[in-house]
């Protein structure tokens, strides 16, 4: 399967202060600390739950996404959607689940061939999880390493050079038009060298996850093109209401210009990503939180009366428990992981010797 395309309301959150995209006085570990605003946000979450009399109510958010987008949704089914309703998707494939590494091994070179596609590429679950297990991969060799480990649905990508950003948008079924009310830019440090591996580097590269990555309030690149762009895009996706957009874009101009490559779409279990900028007190990270989850709740419940059905709790704790397993039992995936991540930094120290 393959996919390619050429190319404010009340209630919102909306686009604050400037973004800190530059070097920032506070240590970088203070950011950390917003993680904590997970647990005030659990009681807020309960109060929720029983104001909407329901707990899976947040899942109708999006009917277009299986369970919203909370948990165990293909990305490649999201993006193909995307690409359906005119979006510019970053080529993909997707290889079924299978034990015989070689046959996909094999199937991903050919679908690389047939699109004129060259190494470094990007791997990852189709159902993916907060950036665990995506990779960049410069070898066929670390193709094979990789899918011996990862035997369930994987996705390969074209690897799209430029900034990554991640555009948190909402609509309400009732409304018109949408709003986009988050943007973050993504630095993954490990992965800083794609497109310039240099001699000694290794060549697979983790460090996409989102405790590996830095982020930078990117909110003052929101301007009228962009958010018509992003509008109009979300408004002709089926089912699609609230989440974010994985984008890469030539530069920061280009992006404020609405012009962008989509690599991913995330649903309900999206962040606003730009509450972990260090620049970030603890305090707007806990509001921020409040006010995505509110308007999940709100927007499902609005679906919900539409017709949309939320996800019984059942299906969604039998997810999580598959979720749970396969990183559980991805031992030998974190051990290459591991080695591939300490043999950059070896190379990074070394380079900042020399």
């Amino acid at each position: 399967m393959t996919a390619r395309s050429d190319e404010r309301h009340e209630g919102c959150p909306g686009a604050g202060r400037v973004g800190a995209a530059s070097s920032d006085p506070r240590p970088q570990w203070r950011w950390r600390l917003n993680w904590l605003a997970y647990v005030p946000l659990g009681f807020y979450l309960i109060w929720l739950m029983i104001h909407h009399r329901s707990s899976t109510v947040f899942t109708a958010a999006n009917p277009g996404i299986a369970t919203g987008g909370t948990v165990g949704e293909s990305k490649a089914a999201t993006l193909a959607s995307v690409a359906l309703a005119g979006g510019c998707v970053a080529e993909y494939c997707l290889l079924a689940p299978s034990a015989n590494c070689d046959a996909r091994v094999r199937s991903a070179m050919q679908w690389m061939d047939e699109s004129g596609l060259t190494f470094p590429i990007i791997v990852k679950p189709d159902a993916g999880d907060h950036g665990w297990r995506v990779a960049l991969i410069y070898t066929p060799r670390d193709m094979r390493r990789y899918l011996r480990c990862v035997q369930p649905a994987v996705i390969v990508q074209r690897y799209i050079p430029g900034i990554e950003a991640g555009i948190f948008y909402c609509r309400f079924p009732s409304a018109e038009r949408g709003r986009i009310v988050s943007i973050s830019e993504s630095i993954h440090p490990l992965a800083a060298h794609a497109g310039r591996r240099l001699e000694g580097s290794p060549s697979m590269v983790f460090g996409f996850g989102c405790h590996d990555a830095e982020y930078r309030d990117a909110r003052h690149l929101i301007s009228p093109r962009l958010e018509h762009a992003v509008d109009a895009l979300c408004r002709a996706v089926p089912g699609f209401f609230f989440g974010r957009f994985d984008v890469r874009a030539a530069s920061a101009e280009a992006l404020r210009r609405g012009e962008f490559t989509i690599i991913e779409l995330n649903g309900v279990l999206a962040e606003a990503t730009h509450i972990y900028d260090p620049a970030t007190g603890f305090a707007e990270a806990c509001a921020t939180l409040f006010r995505q989850w509110r308007l999940a709740f709100e927007i499902g419940a609005q679906n919900r009366v539409r017709g949309a059905r939320p996800a019984p709790m059942r299906e969604l704790v039998k997810l999580i428990a598959m979720k749970v397993w396969s990183e559980a039992t991805a031992s030998r995936l974190r051990s290459l992981a591991r080695t591939s991540r300490d043999a950059l930094l070896q190379r990074e120290g070394d380079a900042g010797l020399t």
